[in-house]
């Protein structure tokens, strides 16, 4: 079950709010267009529902490991794709993540004006043409919530003391509720069938009763592990062991290359180190097949669900890029000044 998919807007009135900077790019000649907002804000998925509706057919390059010369081959190859020939689609490229390409990259990408282009930033500002993503209101997020639970259970979900960071989060929660939920209602038609069958007892419905409310505790535990946190760090992906709380912490979780880069110190045999370089080089293979963006999850989950399968213990971070370390040095200062 993938609720986000399903209900992804197909129509701009579906959006709370409506872009007429993105019309007019994609109507007009203009060369560039950069987008900026939050992570998890939409931007991406806001992109796309206007060049759906505005007929464009696009490459999306957000692999922020390419170098500048795979960025440059990449784009060397673009050919008239079919939809152009027959549907009369016009074209446009769009760099997501830009702020995580290294510096080379981030100049070249600036720098390109062969084609038509969209950059989807977070720190990027453009004088000539730019638009921010505003977050969606809680207003918003809290009635496409209760709309799609009832569409999806028949049932009205009464909300209190919860509350959407971002349009991501609500569906994460959302599909968790879900799920909650219908398990829930195949509990009690199983439950209905068996004491059709043995009889009404007096304490083999009680007992019954008693299972029932455990089971529901454990999955309000469930729900609200993915609700109550939501920064999460490499050791919680490498101790956790249920797989779908790994795949939303995988999620939840950026620059897999420092993980890449100390995974030696995490092994004491050559043997299960070994296999975890094999884990990361087929990753790697993905990582530089031409439908990437299409293969963006299989690679993330084989390069750190994968090759942190044989490790149990805490995970060590030794050996961190300097950029990273200036970032936190920067966050630090920025937290102190405030």
């Amino acid at each position: 079950m993938n609720i986000c998919n399903s209900y992804k807007p197909e129509y701009l009135n579906e959006l709370e709010t409506e872009y007429e900077t993105i019309s007019d790019f994609l109507t007009n000649s203009n060369k560039e267009l950069v987008v900026n907002g939050n992570n998890n804000s939409g931007r991406t998925s806001i992109i796309k529902l206007y060049m759906k509706i505005y007929n464009y057919d696009y490459l999306l390059i957000d692999n922020y490991n390419l170098t500048k010369d795979k960025i440059v081959e990449k784009l060397s190859n673009i050919t008239m794709g079919i939809n152009r020939f027959f549907m009369n689609k016009k074209f446009v490229i769009v760099f997501d993540n830009y702020d995580d390409f290294d510096i080379k990259s981030r100049e070249y990408i600036l720098s390109y004006n062969k084609i038509k282009k969209i950059i989807i930033a977070n720190k990027l500002f453009s004088l000539k043409n730019y638009i921010k993503i505003q977050n969606y209101s809680f207003d918003y997020l809290i009635n496409l919530y209760q709309n799609i639970f009832f569409l999806e259970t028949g049932k009205c979900e009464i909300i209190n003391d919860i509350h959407f960071e971002n349009i991501n989060q609500m569906f994460s929660i959302l599909e968790l509720k879900i799920l909650d939920t219908k398990t829930n209602n195949n509990s009690k038609g199983t439950e209905k069938k068996g004491t059709e069958k043995k009889g009404t007892e007096k304490k083999g419905t009680e007992k019954k009763g008693t299972e029932k409310k455990v089971t529901k505790n454990n999955s309000t535990d469930y729900f609200n592990l993915y609700h109550d946190k939501f920064d999460y760090k490499f050791n919680d992906l490498v101790t956790e062991k249920d797989f779908n709380k790994k795949l939303y912490i995988l999620d939840k979780i950026h620059n897999y290359y420092v993980l890449q880069n100390n995974l030696i110190y995490n092994f004491n045999n050559i043997d299960d180190l070994a296999d975890s370089y094999e884990h990361l080089s087929l990753s790697l293979e993905i990582c530089n097949n031409n439908n990437y963006s299409e293969l963006n999850d299989y690679y993330s989950i084989l390069s750190t669900i994968g090759t942190t399968q044989k490790i149990n213990d805490t995970f060590k971070v030794v050996r961190e890029t300097t950029q990273i370390k200036k970032k936190k040095t920067f966050n630090d200062l920025h937290f102190i000044k405030q």
